[in-house]
């Protein structure tokens, strides 16, 4: 066996030290790095889901398909909805566009409280 002298106990509990350190530097740095990939995804798609262009010419169709559909059927309403809060169970929305038929009113749903539903 080989004995341990003071020399040799420092030199391992600084390796260990500085094992540990690289560690929870390393561990940081990762968390760090999958909150700034995570923040570039949801701007690429924030980025695709606003692209003006693209949704202009896609609309004119999407309203006259809702218009067609609300005069053929019993449908009276259609919202866009959008949730910002909430993982995977949002608590609250807001109606970024309404289209209604006959005398149905707007309903300003600002910040609205959604149920369990």
């Amino acid at each position: 066996m080989i004995p341990l002298t003071e020399g040799v106990v420092i030199a391992a509990l600084g390796m260990m030290t500085t094992g540990f350190a690289s560690f929870v530097g390393w561990y940081k740095l990762s968390i760090e790095r999958r909150k700034v990939d995570q923040a570039q995804l949801e701007m690429r798609f924030q980025r695709a889901a606003l692209s003006f262009p693209e949704f202009v010419e896609e609309w004119t169709d999407i309203q006259q398909a809702l218009l067609d559909l609300m005069e053929t059927t019993s449908v009276d309403r259609f919202l866009i909805l959008r949730a910002w809060n909430g993982h995977l169970e949002p608590r609250w929305t807001t109606a970024m566009y309404q289209m209604r038929t006959g005398v149905e009113v707007p309903v300003a749903y600002v910040h609205f409280e959604l149920d369990r539903d």
